[in-house]
């Protein structure tokens, strides 16, 4: 058996739109991924998404699509560099932004997606979320909401911070209308790293599907990017936003359902 059909039968009943679990179906569960590198399956990228593949079925498909992702911004002068660096290469990525920084950078969401580039919802001041109340998780999410709003984008993703999440950050964000979305691929780039090291861990874990887990508020991380680019162009991997990430996603999905359908055989009609 495999993956994708192991993983596609571990899925729990109930799923509903927008790769989201009800509230009920996750009580009492809290999930902290703590920057490492997880198996790739959108159920994990994706918590509780219907859509389940592995790198395998994209490879398969011929689906050499990655998102890049990072985190903790904006920051006026790392981002305005990987802008560039972005569009030298012609490549695009996702934003994550912290709202308690962004209130004061709002024409900075505005640069990042005249550019091709999608903004998402990093929370207010990046905290812990499961230690937090209702009422705090929901203004972490509302507040930071409202600031991107203000540069007239309607964000569609949300990254929680650390990757930590329970049930009702899961329920907040859909009430939001936001996906929350984790990682499959951490560069480490908070650990101080140099910028060589940062780009061999991102291209030596690179994978067809790949959602990139970076950070715009380090240095390095600039000066690796263009490494990054160069090495996973010339092998293939076309650069996404996370809404073409998801689009491809289904997709696949899709055809691979339909293929799986026509290779069943028919059970003869008994009369």
């Amino acid at each position: 058996m495999t993956p994708f059909e192991v993983s596609r039968r571990s899925i729990l009943a109930g799923l509903f739109g927008a790769g989201m679990l009800p509230g009920a179906a996750w009580a009492g569960k809290a999930n902290t991924v703590h920057h490492y590198q997880a198996p790739f399956f959108t159920a994990h990228v994706i918590p509780g998404s219907p859509i389940v593949l592995s790198e395998h079925a994209l490879r398969a498909e011929g689906q050499n699509v990655v998102a890049l992702t990072f985190d903790d911004g904006p920051d006026t002068v790392n981002d305005r560099e990987i802008l560039r660096i972005l569009a030298e290469y012609k490549a695009v990525a996702t934003f994550f932004v912290v709202g308690s920084r962004a209130v004061h950078h709002v024409d900075m969401l505005k640069e990042m997606v005249a550019a091709g580039n999608e903004v998402g919802n990093h929370t207010w001041s990046h905290p812990m979320l499961t230690t937090l109340s209702p009422e705090q998780q929901a203004e972490e999410l509302r507040k930071t909401d409202e600031v991107i709003a203000t540069a007239g984008i309607v964000p569609k993703w949300f990254r929680p911070s650390y990757g930590d999440y329970d049930s009702h950050v899961l329920g907040l964000a859909q009430g939001e209308h936001l996906d929350t979305i984790l990682w499959s691929v951490d560069s480490k780039d908070y650990r101080g790293r140099a910028p060589e090291i940062i780009a061999s861990k991102v291209v030596g874990d690179l994978h067809p599907g790949a959602v990139i887990l970076m950070h715009s508020i380090k240095h390095n991380t600039v000066l690796a990017l263009p490494e990054i680019l160069r090495r996973a162009q010339a092998a293939g991997y076309r650069f996404v936003t996370m809404s073409e990430w998801q689009r491809i996603m289904i997709e696949t999905d899709s055809a691979m359902k339909l293929a799986q359908q026509q290779t069943t055989p028919v059970a003869a009609v008994t009369r």
